[in-house]
């Protein structure tokens, strides 16, 4: 799949978390309120210590910090359209990614037992900040699809461990009304997806039409669009992320004789 296309979606993700922070409900305490401290629920005692600093920095100047939030988040979205600022704002966005995954979503909640797949497990932020990583321009397109199939395996590992969480295997089970043997056939789906990510060409085309279909199929019925329109969203949540991944994993054609210079800028075809 095409770096840029992949670039300004994600561009458009951070523009829609900017958006979504700068809503008037949104500046002031509610956010720290609604967001931040129920995370601490569940967590071990140096987690708690850590969100709960980390909010009372955010109510220090509740307002203030919202803005200057849903502004960065505007600005590395606009950023990432443009091509020429590829390089830092592709920076930019895993860092933010990475510190908002930590301080803003409690490590995906991955700490607690009771959180998967359909609660938006791993974290969305951890997902962008995977994306931008893989978006950086100076690699070539061979060495940025390894890394997208790595992440993408890795990713579904983790998720299938997660249907063994005491908190998420009564929930797989019913869901395929299989109380008591659900868990492992999640579990079993989810390996042999990793599997496929790490094959060849054709594995991977099957195991990335696989996780974009399970993607949008998870965003759009058991996500819901990430419940954008309700006053304290901040993002689209976990499914749509995990479907472009699966785009990135999509092979290209093979290069051929008059193949076009890769990314990197040098030629399939000339040695050296």
């Amino acid at each position: 799949m095409n770096r840029l296309w992949l670039q300004r979606a994600l561009g458009t993700l951070w523009i829609v978390d900017g958006l979504l922070q700068l809503r008037p409900r949104m500046i002031g305490a509610g956010f720290v309120d609604q967001n931040v401290l129920p995370l601490m629920h569940g967590e071990p005692p140096w987690l708690k210590q850590l969100l709960g600093f980390d909010a009372h920095l955010l109510l220090w100047h509740a307002a203030c910090a919202d803005i200057v939030v849903g502004l960065l988040q505007l600005l590395m979205g606009v950023a990432l359209m443009n091509d020429a600022w590829s390089q830092w704002a592709t920076l930019a966005s895993a860092s933010w990614a990475f510190a908002v995954w930590v301080l803003g979503e409690g490590f995906g909640q991955l700490l607690t037992g009771q959180t998967g797949l359909t609660r938006g497990a791993p974290g969305a932020a951890l997902l962008y900040a995977a994306l931008s990583l893989g978006l950086w321009p100076r690699w070539p397109a061979a060495r940025r699809l390894r890394y997208f199939s790595r992440i993408a395996a890795g990713l579904w590992t983790l998720e299938g461990f997660l249907w063994l969480e005491p908190g998420v295997r009564s929930q797989i089970g019913n869901a395929l009304a299989m109380p008591r043997g659900g868990m492992f056939v999640a579990f079993g789906a989810s390996l042999i997806l990793a599997g496929l990510f790490l094959g060849g060409s054709f594995s991977r085309r099957i195991a990335a039409f696989v996780s974009g279909i399970a993607a949008m199929v998870l965003w759009v019925g058991i996500q819901r669009l990430g419940l954008f329109w309700r006053p304290y969203a901040t993002d689209p949540n976990s499914g749509i992320v995990i479907a472009l991944l699966a785009l990135a994993v999509w092979p290209g054609k093979r290069p051929g004789k008059d193949a076009l210079p890769d990314e990197s800028g040098s030629h399939p075809n000339r040695a050296g």
